[in-house]
């Protein structure tokens, strides 16, 4: 019997004393707020007690707690999101100018950067798609990209054969390159992302992407 009054007691008084010290924090922590929230809440009668029992009504100081708890808790969740996303820029922003002034590493990074936010910007789909072509001799392949050919249909418009107008990217500035007419029939498009293709490039193959395997080749 006493084993089993001592076993009740070692977990009912942690429990009981957990739920005081909740009680007190709670108590303390919507203190300042309740009695605005009290008055609020039966002005707006969303809790349907007689005005002369509503502001000693437990109902409704625990409803008022429990709204100013949540308030809180959706406060501090908006203020650490917006700390971390501004934390986030500010230490991506320090990151992209410190490897800008990099004396070797700026020379390739800042068109690398350049070329990504041009052949990636959704709005303008300069690049259709990664090809492998015969450049410079029928022996080799090049990985380069197909162009979107609008802009130059007059030109293509002309040619009796359907032609692909390719850029061959040079390294370390892949916005420079060769610009050229292959038919469409040797021109090999590839399952790789023209992020990956321009990687591939800059890096002079370092980088090799997965999309370009040796059937490819």
């Amino acid at each position: 019997m006493k084993k089993n009054i001592l076993s009740g007691l070692s977990i009912l008084i942690p429990f009981i004393i957990t739920l005081l010290f909740l009680r007190f924090f709670f108590n303390k922590l919507t203190k300042p707020f309740v009695h605005h929230i009290k008055v609020w809440l039966i002005n707006m009668e969303i809790i349907h007690t007689p005005k002369e029992l509503a502001e000693s009504s437990i109902l409704i100081h625990i409803f008022a707690q429990l709204i100013i708890v949540l308030a809180l808790v959706i406060l501090i969740t908006l203020v650490g999101f917006l700390i971390k996303l501004w934390a986030l820029e500010s230490t991506t922003e320090r990151m992209h100018t410190f490897i800008k002034k990099l004396p070797f590493i700026s020379k390739i990074y800042d068109p690398l950067e350049k070329t990504l936010k041009i052949v990636l910007d959704p709005n303008h789909k300069i690049i259709q798609s990664v090809h492998l072509n015969p450049f410079p001799s029928n022996k080799s392949q090049a990985v380069c990209f197909k162009l979107n050919q609008q802009s130059i249909e007059p030109i293509t418009s002309k040619i009796k054969e359907k032609v692909d107008v390719i850029l061959i990217p040079t390294v370390p500035n892949p916005l420079m390159g060769f610009l050229l007419f292959f038919k469409s029939k040797d021109s090999k498009k590839t399952k790789a992302s023209t992020e990956e293709g321009v990687k591939y490039n800059v890096s002079c193959g370092l980088i090799h992407p997965e999309n370009i395997t040796k059937i490819d080749l």
